[in-house]
């Protein structure tokens, strides 16, 4: 019979380990990962899809190019719109707090390492 070693750590060094991380992994959880809500974001996404809603029934009763120079400042509009999204949503505050800061870059000398590994 072959005697097997037991790697298992002692239970208070067990029952310590997960009072020490119980609060960490709560704290990892309660993290915000996302900016905050925007109505204003909302409300340009609806107003984007009610305009182009409008154009396209613009469109159904008049398709033709000579309806054109009549749609043209619907046209910017929507445009417009479009474009200012993206920017409403790219100024909103990021999270802040520690799994919202970036990774740290890993130096020259550790990426030659894990390319050895």
């Amino acid at each position: 019979m072959s005697a097997t070693l037991r790697l298992r750590p002692p239970a208070p060094l067990r029952r310590l380990a997960a009072a020490l991380l119980l609060p960490l992994l709560l704290a990892a959880c309660a993290q915000p990962l996302e900016p905050a809500y925007d109505q204003k974001i909302v409300d340009n996404l609806e107003t984007l899809t009610f305009a182009t809603a409008a154009l396209f029934e613009r469109l159904k009763t008049d398709p033709g190019p000579a309806g054109l120079p009549a749609r043209e400042d619907a046209n910017i509009d929507l445009a417009a719109r479009a474009a200012t999204i993206p920017l409403l949503a790219a100024a909103r505050p990021l999270p802040e707090g520690f799994l919202s800061r970036p990774a740290p870059r890993l130096s020259a000398r550790h990426r030659r390492l894990r390319g050895r590994l």
